[in-house]
C-alpha cells in the first residue's frame, strides 16, 4: 500500500485536460500528491448532474476508464482512482485513509466542476464495492453503488469494521449482481440485508437471474447486454435521485483543477 495512504494524510489531486471526445465530454488525467493516479471525465455542460468517484477491483483499468467516459456523456463528472483494492490486505482496504483518498477525489471533482455539483456518489466494481459502502458511511455522499458479488461478500465479513453504530445519514446503498455470481450466495445476501436493516440503513439489492460476475464488462465472457443496460439505467437513476448534500471540503484537501 502506498506509504502516504498508510500514513493517513489526506492526498491532493491536480488534473489537466488531455482530449475531447466528440464534444460530449472532456478527459483529464491527474496524479494525487500521494502518488495515486486518477482518470477524470467531465461533461461539456455548464452544470453536472452529479460528481462520481469510480473504484475498480484492479485499479485504473480500461473498464473503469470506459465507465467514466460514459458517465460524462450522460452528464456526470466522473473520476476513477487507482486503488487496487484486490491487492490490498483486508485491513488496509478498510482503513480510514482509503476513504480519505475518496474524499480527496470528491474534492477534486468539486474543483473541476463549473458549479458545485448538486449530488455526489461513489461506484465500486468487484472488491471496489466495499470501498463504495465504506464511503457511503464515512464520506459526504448521497449514493453508494456496488457491482457484482465480491464487494458484498467482503462486506459481510467485515461489516463491523465499517459500521459500529447506526448511521442515520449514511448514503443509500445499491448493489447490482447476478444469481450465478460465485463470490456471494443467497444466505450471504440475507445476512448483509439483516445487518443493514438493524442499523436502519437504506439498501437495495438487485439480483439478475442466470447472470455471473462481469456481466457489465463488454470484454468479459459473462457479458449480458440486457442486464448491463438495465444495471446502467439503475446506476444513473441512483445518482440522479440521490439526496442533495451540502458537500464541504477544507481548502487543504481541494486542489483547483480548472
Amino acid at each position: 500500500m502506498n506509504k502516504e495512504l498508510a500514513s493517513g494524510e489526506p492526498p491532493l489531486m491536480h488534473a489537466h485536460l488531455i482530449s475531447d471526445i466528440s464534444h460530449t465530454c472532456h478527459l483529464r488525467v491527474g496524479t494525487i500528491v500521494s502518488g495515486v493516479p486518477g482518470f477524470l471525465a467531465v461533461p461539456t455542460a455548464s452544470e453536472w448532474k452529479s460528481a462520481v468517484v469510480v473504484v475498480g477491483a484492479t485499479g485504473l483499468d480500461d473498464h473503469v476508464v470506459a465507465v467514466c467516459r460514459e458517465l460524462a456523456v450522460a452528464g456526470h463528472g466522473a473520476l476513477a482512482i487507482d486503488l487496487p483494492v484486490n491487492r490490498l490486505d483486508e485491513r488496509a482496504s478498510l482503513a480510514p485513509a482509503v476513504t480519505r483518498t475518496v474524499s480527496a477525489a470528491l474534492a477534486c471533482l468539486r474543483g473541476a466542476a463549473p458549479a458545485v455539483p448538486p449530488r455526489f456518489g461513489v461506484v465500486g466494481y468487484g472488491a471496489g464495492g466495499l470501498v463504495a459502502l465504506a464511503a457511503g458511511i464515512r464520506c459526504q455522499i448521497g449514493a453508494a453503488v456496488s457491482f457484482y458479488g465480491e464487494g458484498p461478500m467482503l462486506l459481510r465479513q467485515h461489516l463491523t469494521q465499517i459500521i459500529d453504530a447506526p448511521k442515520r445519514h449514511a448514503a443509500p446503498f445499491l448493489c447490482l449482481l447476478g444469481s450465478k455470481d460465485t463470490d456471494v450466495g443467497p444466505q450471504d445476501l440475507l445476512a448483509i440485508r439483516d445487518r443493514l436493516d438493524s442499523f436502519g440503513m437504506r439498501h437495495t439489492f438487485i439480483v439478475y437471474p442466470r447472470t455471473a460476475a462481469g456481466f457489465c464488462h463488454q470484454n468479459s465472457a459473462n457479458y449480458r447486454a440486457a442486464e448491463a443496460n438495465d444495471a446502467w439505467s439503475k446506476l444513473l437513476h441512483a445518482l440522479e435521485t440521490a439526496p442533495r448534500l451540502r458537500h464541504r471540503f477544507g481548502a487543504k484537501q481541494a486542489g483547483n483543477t480548472k
